[in-house]
């Protein structure tokens, strides 16, 4: 029995090369060349150092913020990217240093409050791109010959390269904002806008980059102080309409709190209201200020009505009553287009514009489109276009807006054939 039991355990225990068939092989550990790791490029080992001064005071640029940005910059989504690139800051002695440079050629930018930048020639130049040119290059040869005015500098390896700079003093411009009972108008947003070859939607860019740069690098502030003033410095030499935006929005999202966003908003609000200098609302007559660098432009005060605007509404439908639940609305001042606002039309067909000014107004609906919607929807869902049963012809009607807000305005619009469902081929076809 013993001996049964000392056979079973060899059996077992016999190794499986004792099995039929080539014995199986010991794997063994690789090499260290063996092994195969992903290719990195070498850390870049170049230095850039220098300088950096105010021109008026010939003292030390303390503070100021300096980026090294590549002149092969492709085109504007390049350039906003290489902003948050790194940046230093100005030592006490003026000096500065960027480290880990790859090889290249760079300008170097120093961003200072009251000084002016060369990133604002850059607003200027991209606001003067056509969105449709950047696949052409046009871009990056605008950029380029801006980022050249500045000089530039050449890394070719582990060596310290030298460039220094001298900033030059821009224009400011400040004063106080109130509303027209005398209180001051707190965190309303600012904006400085180029009277000279710049177009509405150009000057618009131009203020949005000037928004991004400021609020990265800088901590002057866009909006009026608890008391209502404001200043704005470092602006380069031209002519400039001033102007305070009242956004008319009655709620924002949690992140909405921070310089950059807050101000973004307001421009991109379209119930937004432009007050100039001169208390206008209207470019044509705003007051106009020419600058020159190191002017100091004060008691530039504008004053907001309270009692000046007023309430829009009304609804949208088909010609048999039905509720148009997709629409969007503009209203255009008759006699000076920049004066406009815009609104969209709810799922219920309702729209309302909050706080128009008096005047005589071109109301139009566009884009309109009646979604087979399930019951309770909530507003802020996308619907798929899929889902389109009927649209509208566009539809305009002049509208005058007097002393008190103006209800009921009805707008009924003519359907037309929908066009071709482009991913199926088909037609939608209206509810049975």
């Amino acid at each position: 029995m013993r001996c049964l039991s000392v056979l079973a355990f060899v059996l077992v225990a016999l190794p499986v090369a004792a099995q039929d068939g080539p014995p199986a092989q010991t794997p063994q550990p690789l090499s260290q060349q063996q092994r195969k790791y992903p290719q990195f490029p070498p850390p870049p080992k170049g230095n850039i150092t220098g300088t950096v001064l105010c021109a008026d005071t010939h003292h030390p640029a303390r503070g100021a913020t300096v980026l090294a940005i590549p002149i092969n910059t492709a085109n504007v989504d390049d350039l906003r990217g290489e902003l948050g690139a790194q940046n230093v800051r100005v030592g006490m002695d003026g000096t500065y240093l960027i480290t880990k440079v790859y090889p290249g050629e760079y300008t170097i930018v120093a961003i200072l409050p009251g000084y002016l930048s060369p990133m604002d020639a850059i607003s200027i130049a991209i606001s003067d791109i056509d969105t449709n040119a950047k696949s052409t290059g046009a871009s990056a040869a605008a950029i380029r010959e801006v980022l050249l005015r500045n000089g530039s500098v050449t890394v070719h390896g582990e060596e310290t390269e030298t460039f220094d700079l001298s900033l030059q003093r821009g224009a400011a411009i400040s004063g106080s904002v109130l509303y027209s009972d005398g209180s001051p108008a707190t965190q309303v947003s600012i904006a400085i806008e180029n009277t000279v070859g710049q177009s509405q939607k150009a000057s618009l860019d131009q203020q949005i980059d000037a928004v991004i740069v400021r609020g990265m690098f800088s901590t002057q502030s866009l909006f009026t102080d608890d008391r209502g003033r404001y200043r704005i410095a470092g602006i380069q030499p031209g002519t400039y309409r001033i102007a305070t935006i009242a956004s008319q929005k009655s709620s924002f999202k949690e992140d909405d709190n921070s310089t950059m966003t807050g101000a973004m908003s307001g421009m991109f609000d379209p119930s937004a209201i432009h007050i100039y200098a001169g208390d206008t609302m209207h470019k044509k007559t705003a007051k106009t200020f020419e600058l020159r660098p190191g002017d100091e432009l004060s008691g530039i005060d504008i004053t907001i009505p309270i009692d000046a605007f007023h309430r829009v509404s009304g609804f949208v439908a088909a010609k048999d009553g039905r509720p148009i639940n997709s629409a969007g609305l503009t209203l255009v001042d008759d006699t000076d287009d920049s004066v406009s606002f815009s609104a969209i039309a709810g799922r219920d067909g309702t729209f309302q514009f909050p706080a128009i000014p008096a005047g005589t107004y071109m109301l139009t609906a566009k884009r309109a489109k009646m979604f087979n919607l399930p019951p309770n929807m909530p507003d802020d869902v996308v619907i798929p276009d899929s889902e389109i049963s009927n649209v509208f012809a566009d539809y305009s009607i002049t509208i005058i807006v007097k002393n008190s807000d103006l209800t009921g305005v009805n707008l009924t619009l003519t359907e037309v054939p929908p066009p071709s469902d482009a991913k199926s081929g088909r037609t939608p076809q209206p509810p049975q």
